[in-house]
């Protein structure tokens, strides 16, 4: 835990020449991290915040019903904070409280709890002064203990897992896969005619600018996809009602191997760039390849598959190829790879 501190404060001071809450405590850093911990708990036990039940005793402690646990709560939050942020004065108090892994274990803390948490946390050090790239920062620091604080089933999944709590949240995540998904396709050979009026006949040509509302509804409807399938819990990706069923989806629309590959390749490449780590692209190369049978229609679509993966969900391949899911599952290897189903959807 004190090597967690420690990276945290010497991350803040090799970025800044003086420390976050240095540079805002005016000498007094038990002052300031005191009325940062009570603003953020004034919100955070607010019954509308759904996060009560982790300090009235439902799941925990009772905090709020007994002054003593809650004055030793927020002492220890305010300890924490003051060695995470670089505060460096005389009023600092050393940090002696359990890991943050244990300190919420078997609480089953979920996504949008630790991102309401960290953006409460975000607006009162705003509001008290702090400049927009230190809230910034204070956010990142907070960001990078949630693999330790964030406990539920829908912590570990795709969507959740590199979303960033108050820098970005699931809609510019997918957004931002969509995006760039579908630049990749309009400079491939093998997909621009799914978007172009040409494949199938007659279909919608997407980008004609007389057709921009068109493709607007296409790309919120991908976000929506794919927020659905990738597990998104924030809250700010609508819910999707299109069809499932992708083998019906697809039954128009010719779709070679090399259409299905070139796809998948997009998606994972688009993935990586926005920092998917490996294990995670493995897993997702795995689960698309596990769709060829359902999506890939023509003649040429025995071809064997070569996606691998490893995680906990499951998904069968053709050939040798076969995937599983990280936290996503089954759901991920039924749809990740239907981007051109909602195409089909809007033509």
């Amino acid at each position: 835990m004190y090597k967690i501190i420690f990276a945290l404060s010497v991350l803040i001071s090799l970025v800044y020449s003086q420390s976050i809450c240095d540079r805002y405590a005016g000498g007094n850093a038990s002052a300031l991290m005191t009325t940062a911990v009570g603003g953020s708990f004034a919100q955070i036990l607010m019954p509308a915040n759904g996060m009560l039940k982790y300090f009235d005793g439902t799941v925990s402690k009772n905090f709020t019903g007994n002054s003593t646990l809650y004055a030793k709560l927020a002492g220890d939050v305010i300890s924490f904070f003051q060695s995470a942020l670089g505060c460096t004065d005389p009023t600092v108090t050393p940090y002696t409280g359990r890991s943050m892994t244990a300190a919420h274990a078997g609480l089953n803390i979920t996504y949008n709890n630790v991102n309401k948490f960290n953006h409460i946390v975000s607006t009162v050090v705003r509001g008290a002064g702090f400049a927009q790239n230190d809230t910034d920062a204070t956010a990142t620091a907070l960001n990078g203990l949630n693999g330790q604080i964030c406990t539920a089933p829908d912590c570990s999944n795709i969507c959740n897992k590199y979303s960033k709590p108050y820098l970005a949240n699931n809609t510019a995540l997918v957004g931002l896969v969509v995006t760039n998904v579908v630049g990749m396709a309009l400079k491939s050979s093998a997909l621009r005619p799914f978007f172009d009026g040409t494949t199938p006949a007659g279909s919608k040509n997407f980008t004609d600018a007389a057709n921009a509302a068109a493709f607007g509804t296409l790309a919120q409807h991908l976000i929506e996809f794919f927020g659905m399938v990738l597990g998104c819990t924030d809250g700010s990706i609508a819910a999707y009602s299109g069809n499932p069923d992708m083998k019906v989806v697809h039954s128009k629309m010719p779709i070679s191997a090399a259409v299905f590959t070139g796809f998948n390749g997009a998606v994972v490449q688009v993935m990586k760039d926005a920092g998917v780590a490996q294990a995670d692209l493995d897993a997702v190369a795995g689960v698309l390849e596990g769709t060829r049978g359902a999506i890939c229609n023509q003649a040429d679509c025995a071809t064997t598959g070569t996606g691998t993966g490893t995680g906990t969900g499951t998904g069968t391949g053709t050939g040798t190829g076969t995937g599983t899911g990280t936290g996503t599952g089954s759901a991920v290897s039924i749809v990740i790879a239907s981007f051109l189903a909602l195409i089909a959807l809007l033509l």
